[in-house]
């Protein structure tokens, strides 16, 4: 099977490609689960779920992911962000691919923060947070600008928040290398390997913890630049046992992270990093097989807000009716609630932001002079007949 075969503008004349529309939808469901079930029902109120807790102990555990399946999912939200966004930057070029992401995906951030504040302020139905700050001007300006990750002693109202800090810092990566991403992609990939690289290697030279946080943050950007890596090799910019040469570095630096412990808040995972990688690989093989479908297509378009609200909505629902209601009610009214408050931000933000990200980052055409006006026509003088009185001796003469 080519490559090119698998490409978006290849398949029957759609422009998405099948699998990474299900892999968004169910990275997003998984994280949704882990958090409500492994973070909420069983570490924080210790309440059983039977079907939930066989599978856990009996699946999960013994695949070794303890912490649910969220971890796998979360490294599968950056293979495809790497696989799908370097082109996207390509494409775009430095400015207007910075323009777009940060347009695409600040206004639902806005909103995720806000609301995090506003329910911190309340201090009864908390978020899924971390370490949350005192609500202050200083601590939303934190936040809301993912410093807040970097920032020490930590602290996060939105606790997934940190995976668009790791992207925003793959974002910055691209564009630094963009030069040669268009040249050599051998060479890109090189360069921001060493980068990450010197990172580790100097971590503990800086004696300023926010140096270590940044370097810990640019750990995990090894896992979009293994996607990147995939995306060269799937579209022969690079051969193929070259890319498996850079994924076996990148896979190796990552797993020195967690031998290190750079920073204890977020340690890089190596194992749940590999169960991610095969599955990537698998659905990226079975492209050819899947069928579009339209549901994937809508799921997918949401899947951001699903990630990144599901804290902020269904937690607050959690705490309020989990004492007052059946489990069998409370978590449909929390995922319900969820579901209905994206959908309303997704209509009223997410694809508002989107469209805005589109035009602004869209490349302007050089304007065309007007057209020149259209000749006057030239009118040539009629020669002047003979008078009428020669016309008249012509005609005695001709009888």
């Amino acid at each position: 099977m080519r490559p090119d075969r698998l490409t978006p503008d290849v398949r029957a004349g759609s422009n998405r490609t099948v699998f990474l529309d299900v892999a968004r939808v169910f990275a997003a469901l998984l994280v949704f689960y882990s958090h409500l079930y492994n973070d909420f029902i069983h570490a924080h109120k210790g309440a059983p779920v039977p079907p939930a807790d066989w599978f856990q102990s009996s699946v999960l555990d013994q695949l070794k992911l303890d912490e649910g399946l969220g971890t796998v999912a979360v490294p599968i939200f950056f293979l495809l962000s790497g696989f799908v966004i370097t082109p996207v930057a390509l494409r775009r070029g430095a400015v207007r691919f910075g323009v777009y992401r940060v347009v695409r995906l600040y206004p639902m951030l806005i909103v995720a923060v806000t609301i995090c504040a506003v329910l911190l302020s309340i201090g009864r139905y908390n978020p899924l947070s971390t370490l949350p700050q005192e609500v202050s001007v200083g601590s939303f300006l934190s936040n809301m600008s993912l410093w807040n990750f970097i920032d020490r002693p930590f602290g996060a109202w939105v606790a997934v928040a940190w995976t668009l800090a790791v992207e925003f810092l793959f974002y910055g990566l691209i564009i630094l290398v963009l030069p040669l991403l268009r040249r050599k992609v051998w060479l890109a990939i090189t360069a921001q390997l060493a980068l990450v690289l010197v990172l580790i290697l100097t971590h503990r030279l800086v004696a300023a913890d926010e140096y270590r946080a940044f370097a810990m943050n640019m750990t995990w950007v090894l896992i979009p630049v293994i996607g990147q890596i995939i995306w060269a090799a799937w579209h022969r910019r690079i051969p193929a046992w070259l890319a498996a040469l850079f994924v076996t570095a990148a896979w190796l630096m990552f797993s020195w992270g967690e031998k290190l412990a750079i920073d204890p808040t977020n340690n890089p995972k190596p194992y749940p990093l590999t169960i991610a990688l095969v599955l990537f690989m698998i659905g990226l093989l079975a492209e050819p097989y899947l069928k579009p479908r339209r549901i994937w297509t809508e799921l997918s378009r949401r899947s951001y807000g699903i990630f990144l609200l599901h804290g902020t909505v269904a937690f607050p629902l959690m705490h309020l009716l989990f004492d007052e209601l059946p489990m069998w009610q409370s978590v449909p009214i929390a995922v319900g609630g969820t579901l209905l408050v994206n959908e309303l931000c997704f209509h009223l933000i997410d694809r508002p932001s989107d469209r805005l990200a589109r035009h602004l980052s869209r490349a302007r055409r050089p304007e065309e002079p007007p057209p020149p006006p259209p000749p006057t026509p030239v009118r040539l003088p009629v020669p002047a007949g003979p008078p009428a009185s020669e016309r008249g001796r012509k005609r005695r003469v001709a009888r």
